[in-house]
């Protein structure tokens, strides 16, 4: 079974096609209602992931454009973040697990629908994440790159939004180019520095349930 250490720190997809104009479009269609219909999981839990997320809630936010099937709604847990990650691994927090969020948000936009077709494999969790000046994600670890692969698409940044990823004493720093497909190996450490005073960072973070995309190439 592959394994995140097999798996390069960054790697650029160059089978999708990005239009970011029609992208920011998608984001600004769906940034006034945010997350009215979609990502209920976090409206209870929220405050009480804050305490352990790698960033500070009023630094960092997202707008989903997936959601998770209506009849796995009511298997959401109130736990503390360490037990609630073990009940993902063990499969017993169906709301808690991205490879769930399959359905996209019926507001989005069309152009969504069709940026997204292009993925080889599953498309699951999807969402825009943007990260304010002057902040930063600090270094933390998601899931094995076996169970979600996660695909940045840069939308609105600069020369000073660097993503870091780690593998004990190796270290690389890359900037993630607007309008560029890249598969970013969260199973490794990996943080985000925004030194940018200006420009809040906005990704459209994509998740894979499988990995023909980033074995393609």
């Amino acid at each position: 079974m592959l394994n995140r250490k097999e798996f390069p720190f960054f790697k650029e997809l160059t089978h999708i096609r990005v239009d970011v104009e029609e992208l920011l479009k998608v984001y600004q269609a769906l940034k006034d209602r945010k997350n009215e219909q979609s990502e209920f999981r976090f409206a209870e839990i929220r405050s009480e992931l804050a305490k352990s997320f790698p960033f500070k809630e009023e630094k960092y936010d997202y707008v989903a454009v997936t959601d998770i099937d209506p009849s796995l709604r009511d298997t959401a847990v109130k736990a503390s973040p360490r037990e609630m990650m073990k009940m993902v691994r063990d499969g017993t927090a169906p709301a808690l697990d991205d490879r769930n969020y399959t359905r996209i948000r019926d507001d989005v936009p069309d152009y969504m629908r069709t940026f997204l077709s292009q993925f080889l494999g599953q498309v699951s969790r999807v969402r825009f994440a943007t990260l304010k000046p002057l902040s930063t994600i600090y270094e933390h670890i998601d899931n094995n790159v076996t169970h979600t692969a996660r695909v940045h698409v840069p939308l609105i940044t600069d020369e000073f939004n660097l993503f870091g990823v780690r593998h004990k004493d190796d270290v690389q720093m890359m900037h993630l180019k607007v309008g560029h497909v890249y598969f970013v190996n969260t199973a490794l450490s990996h943080f985000v520095v925004n030194s940018s005073k200006t420009v809040a960072r906005t990704h459209l973070v994509i998740n894979l349930n499988s990995l023909e995309d980033i074995l393609r190439d």
